[in-house]
């Protein structure tokens, strides 16, 4: 049997009544900074396996969550089941997983948190709302069934599957527990170096040269909202979304390793991205990322600084992440400094600008 653990403390400078000072310390609320995994798994036949992972989430949404301390002190923590997979393995071009997993779609959500440079997920441009990006759940799964396989040694990868399938998928524009079902697929190719298995990484710290690109869609009935129409209550219609990324890593020797990650979305008019905000997503986003390693350690890690710029068209907004990483053992320990800034225009309101410096320690086995 497969054991592991994994967990994620962060800080940020921000005061969050006035999001544009950074005048007050605090647990960092952003995405998955204060976080703990329990990772199990095992294989029961040469076919067959599975795969169990919980997490616990501090100072969490409070949904079935346990609560620290009592009136202002109050923190939640929430447990939940993060993964819950059967594997079915017939050959390496053609693998069934069922249950709650992962759901296929851009590249950040295949590395997750984890095995990403930036400290943060993309796309996390107004407080309280789900990030621009693809139809998910949370912590990046949802209920459902994936068929997937490595085919040309392992240079070409296919996923393709159906998930929210005990509820319903995400539907942000009405009550989620009577959604319908949302279907996801991605392709990518791998014409310098391999990325074998159904999850991934952002980067390999040097360990691989790789170049890899991306495309998946995802598409659910009655998911978006007609905003053409005249009609007090507007109808529903269908929501597809389009993306496509890259991944070029190169370990030059003596010099360091380079880094450029880029994504790109396209959003269906009408499509809005969650949390009872009212707020369509963009019909555009896209962001690009750059980030060097040394090639030696200075002490006892090495250091990555790294910039992404991320963008949305139709509303415009922006946000830049500059950050330096103090990288001791590659995924399992590093410190990450973030500086951010968030400009979200007038649908921003007196919050437009938004700036923090973020600090996180990630320590996995």
């Amino acid at each position: 049997m497969r054991v592991g653990g994994a967990a994620r403390l962060g800080l940020i400078l921000q005061d969050p009544f006035q999001p544009k000072n950074m005048s007050e310390v605090h647990l960092d609320p952003t995405g998955y900074s204060n976080a703990f995994e329990l990772r199990l798994g095992g294989d029961v036949t040469p076919w067959f396996s599975w795969t169990a992972d919980f997490n616990a989430l501090l100072d969490g949404d409070g949904t079935g969550a346990a609560v620290i301390g009592t009136g202002a002190g109050t923190t939640y923590a929430d447990f939940s089941i993060e993964d819950l997979i059967a594997q079915f393995k017939a050959a390496d071009g053609f693998q069934i997983w069922m249950g709650r997993l992962l759901v296929p779609s851009d590249r950040p959500n295949f590395s997750g948190p984890f095995f990403m440079s930036p400290w943060d997920y993309p796309g996390f441009y107004l407080k309280g709302a789900a990030p621009i990006g693809p139809m998910e759940g949370a912590n990046g799964r949802n209920q459902g069934v994936t068929v997937w396989g490595n085919l040309a040694d392992d240079k070409f990868k296919y996923f393709v599957g159906a998930y929210g399938l005990d509820q319903g998928g995400p539907d942000h524009t009405s009550n989620p527990a009577t959604a319908n079902p949302f279907y996801s697929a991605r392709i990518s190719y791998t014409p310098q170096g391999s990325e074998p298995g159904y999850f991934g990484s952002s980067t390999f710290y040097g360990d691989k040269n790789i170049v890899t690109i991306g495309l998946g869609g995802q598409y659910q009935k009655d998911g978006s909202v007609d905003i053409a129409s005249t009609a007090m209550t507007k109808p529903k219609k269908d929501t597809f979304i389009g993306m496509a990324d890259i991944l070029a890593e190169e370990n030059v020797v003596g010099t360091g390793t380079f880094t450029f990650e880029g994504q790109f979305y396209a959003f269906n008019s009408g499509y809005n991205f969650g949390n009872g905000l009212g707020i369509d997503a963009p019909r555009e986003a896209f962001y690009a990322l750059v980030s060097y390693l040394t090639p030696e350690d200075i002490g006892c890690g090495k250091l990555q600084p790294l910039v992404r710029w991320q963008q949305t068209v139709d509303p415009e907004w922006t946000i830049i992440d500059g950050a330096l990483a103090y990288v001791m053992k590659a995924y399992d320990a590093r410190v990450v400094l973030t500086y951010e800034h968030i400009d979200t225009g007038s649908t921003g309101g007196p919050n437009r600008y938004q700036n923090s410096l973020q600090f996180g320690v990630q320590l996995q086995k």
